[in-house]
């Protein structure tokens, strides 16, 4: 039964329209690996770097945006950095070729996963 973006299945629960991030209309999300997280951010720091430029994305933003707290998203940063992922300095925050890479790589193994039917 449907009623909007709302899904009642057999049992009455209700099952809601999900975006990229795992976010539920109502506000909760779906448990993320470390994986995901970690696209999200480097998916979130490369997208607002090609909108802003070279410019100094907001991490309080981008922590929101991705849905995580600041601190925990902080320490992500450090440890993605840390990996060669992204960099970081006075300037800011930015993903690096093997960042950008990781997300190539990351989205075409989903779409593969997609693909075969297990996701």
């Amino acid at each position: 039964m449907e009623l909007g973006n709302v899904y009642l299945n057999r049992q009455g629960d209700r099952n809601f329209d999900l975006d990229k991030f795992g976010r539920a209309q109502n506000g909760r999300t779906e448990k993320r690996n470390k994986l995901e997280i970690y696209n999200d951010i480097l998916q979130a720091l490369y997208s607002q770097m090609r909108v802003n430029g070279k410019r100094n994305p907001s991490l309080a933003r981008t922590a929101s945006y991705v849905n995580m707290p600041y601190t925990r998203f902080k320490q992500t940063v450090i440890l993605l950095s840390s990996l060669g992922l992204c960099h970081t300095d006075k300037e800011g925050v930015y993903v690096t070729e093997k960042g950008v890479e990781f997300l190539k790589e990351y989205q075409s193994f989903n779409d593969y996963l997609k693909k075969i039917g297990l996701l």
